[in-house]
């Protein structure tokens, strides 16, 4: 009997690990998967970070615009080094192997700025027979009959590797250099 009741508890904290949102940054926000992250710079104002995002330049980040508070570019045509992150090609989604796109946003204010990534996709090329599409992550993501974050391993681990890859290339440093 003890150890019935023991069984039954792990699954049902196994069963309401996986219903809450497995992703730090990635959020469902009305059936689209949208990638934001809060970086903070304690030391800095909001006109030293806004010096700071201008001049630094984001890998894989193009078409950069700075329009007053605010900084717009794209990722395009970017390849994921998902092997950066622990899996392999054996286990990660074949969509994460193809090229991925997507539109940033970045704000900032006193001690932080934040990155909005939405619009994500990966561009599939044609094989064989079969003609090339665009598959996007909220597709990948979310379950399309209830609008949930789709639970299946492979699937999260797509998208914890997406989040890791967007999370690391808007790092910026505040470290200034020393005169000597």
């Amino acid at each position: 009997m003890k150890k019935t009741i023991l069984l039954l508890n792990i699954v049902l904290l196994c069963i309401t690990s996986y219903s809450q949102n497995p992703y730090e940054y990635l959020m469902n926000e009305s059936s689209q998967i949208v990638f934001e992250k809060v970086y903070n710079l304690d030391s800095l104002n909001s006109n030293d970070i806004e010096i700071l995002l201008t001049a630094s330049t984001f890998k894989d980040v193009s078409d950069i615009e700075k329009m007053q508070d605010v900084i717009r570019g794209k990722i395009k045509n970017v390849l994921i080094d998902y092997k950066k992150y622990g899996y392999t090609w054996a286990n990660t989604a074949n969509y994460v192997k193809y090229p991925f796109y997507a539109d940033v946003l970045m704000v900032w204010k006193n001690g932080k700025y934040k990155v909005t990534v939405n619009n994500m996709r990966f561009e599939i090329p044609s094989i064989g027979m079969m003609n090339a599409f665009s598959m996007t992550c909220s597709e990948a993501l979310i379950k399309k009959k209830t609008g949930e974050l789709e639970t299946k391993k492979i699937i999260v681990d797509s998208g914890i590797i997406i989040e890791k890859y967007l999370s690391d290339i808007f790092i910026v440093s505040n470290i200034q250099k020393k005169e000597w």
